[in-house]
């Protein structure tokens, strides 16, 4: 069974693994409140936990895509992507793959719901919502 699981993903303003395996996620957030708009988000970062079944593969391609409140794909230099090798023994028996992806210069041309849409092995395993306001009216999409 090759089944894949995205387990969580977390948008945070930047994360860091400590000597002894543990990942510190700091400034985790859901809602980007920007001066105007459109406007630019310099940097962030996309930490999540996928689950793998055996028999994966050598290797698991992540694709990750973000898209605007009309569902249009946003424009970006180069897709979001990565690639794991999974060794030996993990693609007998299965096993869990984490990452920290940092994306910049995310420009949002309209205020709304985006969502950043996870993909491993070209299927898709995960959405997280991203809500963009404008300073002034954060209250406007409220979950």
């Amino acid at each position: 069974m090759n089944q894949l699981k995205l387990n969580y993903l977390h948008l945070a303003d930047g994360a860091s693994p400590d000597q002894l395996g543990k990942l510190s996620i700091y400034g985790i957030f859901e809602r980007v409140i920007l001066n105007k708009v459109p406007g630019k988000l310099l940097k962030f970062v996309a930490v999540g936990n996928l689950k793998f079944g055996k028999g994966i593969g050598e290797k698991i391609n992540l694709k990750i895509k973000i898209t605007d409140p009309s569902k249009q794909d946003l424009t970006m230099k180069e897709p979001i992507t990565a690639s794991f090798p999974v060794d030996a023994k993990k693609n007998k028996e299965g096993g869990r793959i984490g990452f920290v992806i940092e994306i910049g210069n995310l420009e949002f041309k309209m205020t709304g719901e985006y969502q950043i849409v996870v993909y491993a092995n070209k299927k898709k395993v995960g959405i997280k919502k991203l809500i963009v306001t404008k300073k002034g009216v954060e209250n406007e999409l409220h979950n």
